[in-house]
Parts: C-alpha cells; structure tokens; sequence
C-alpha cells in the first residue's frame, strides 16, 4: 500500500517596522524577501493591499516607479507578499 501525498499550506506573516521617507527614490530597497524549503520549484512572489506605493523586483520590495505618493506620505500602509510554489 502506498503513502497518500500530503499537501501542506503554511501561512507566513511578516511585518516591517521600517519607516520610509516620502522623498525616497524609485527603485529603492525597503525589504528583502528570502525563501526557503520547498521541492526546488521555481516560487513566484506577489503582492496585495496597499501596493501601490511599491513593487517586487527579484527578491526585494522596492519603491514603485513613482515613488511614493504625496498623499500616503506619513500614513501606515499594510501590503500582504504571497509566495507560491509552481
């Protein structure tokens, strides 16, 4: 008799503390994203929620290509990375 395959999805939360001035310029790292595990599938990464002020490029979240807009400067904005194996 042969073990059945077991799916397993694991919920990752990650909060930044990091404060970032309004004058920063796009394309500027404000958080690394490092993965590991998995069946050595390529992972593709995406992101949610107030995203609009910022992007994923490679491993890293980034400033948007219109950096941040003058009116979310100094507000707290909440985005959401998803990780998902292909």
């Amino acid at each position: 008799m042969s073990s059945p395959i077991v799916a397993a999805t694991v919920a990752l939360h990650l909060t930044f503390g990091t404060s970032i001035p309004c004058s920063v310029l796009p394309g500027t790292v404000v958080a690394s994203i490092n993965l590991s595990g998995g069946d050595g599938s390529p992972i593709s990464l995406g992101m949610t929620g107030d995203a609009g002020d910022f992007a994923i490029s490679g491993s890293n979240v980034v400033v948007g290509k219109s950096g941040i807009t003058p009116s979310r400067c100094g507000t707290v904005q909440t985005v959401t990375i998803t990780a998902r194996q292909n």
